[in-house]
C-alpha cells in the first residue's frame, strides 16, 4: 500500500492522518490534493489512482466540492468539454431560476428608483420559481 504523501499532512487537518487509507477515503484525497495540492502531489495522485479515476472524479463531483477557481483550472488541465461544463446538475437548476429572480429584481429596483411603494409577496415569488422549473 502506498501512503499519502507527508506534505499532504496539512490538509488533513480535521483527520487522524496515519489512519487515512488512500484506498480507502480516495474520493477524500482527491478532493484536497486537487484543491490545495502542488505539482509533486498532483503527480502522485495521478500515478496513485491513475488519471481516468481523477478525471472520472472531477467530471462528477469537481463541480460541487472544489473551490471554483480550482474547478476552473482543472478543466483545462483535464480536457473537460464545454459542453460537460454546462451540463453539469447545477447549472441545470440555475438556468431556470435565474430568468426568474432577476425579473423580481428589476421590477424591485426599478420600483425603488421610481419611488414607488413595494409588496413583496413571498407566496406568489415562490409560486412564480416553481412554474418556471419544470419537473421531470
Amino acid at each position: 500500500m502506498q501512503s499519502i504523501p507527508d506534505t499532504t499532512r496539512p490538509f488533513f487537518q480535521e483527520y487522524d492522518f496515519e489512519q487515512l487509507d488512500p484506498d480507502r477515503n480516495g474520493d477524500l484525497v482527491i478532493l484536497r490534493l486537487l484543491a490545495y495540492g502542488n505539482r509533486e502531489e498532483v503527480r502522485w495522485l495521478i500515478s496513485h489512482y491513475g488519471q481516468a479515476r481523477v478525471r472520472d472524479w472531477f467530471a462528477e463531483t469537481g463541480l460541487r466540492r472544489l473551490p471554483k477557481r480550482r474547478y476552473r483550472l482543472w478543466c483545462v488541465v483535464l480536457d473537460v468539454p464545454a459542453t460537460l461544463r454546462e451540463t453539469a446538475p447545477i447549472y441545470k437548476s440555475i438556468r431556470y431560476f435565474l430568468p426568474v429572480i432577476f425579473s423580481k429584481i428589476g421590477r424591485a429596483t426599478s420600483a425603488i428608483f421610481s419611488n414607488k411603494a413595494i409588496s413583496f409577496n413571498p407566496v406568489s415569488f415562490s409560486n412564480s420559481l416553481i412554474t418556471a422549473c419544470p419537473r421531470k
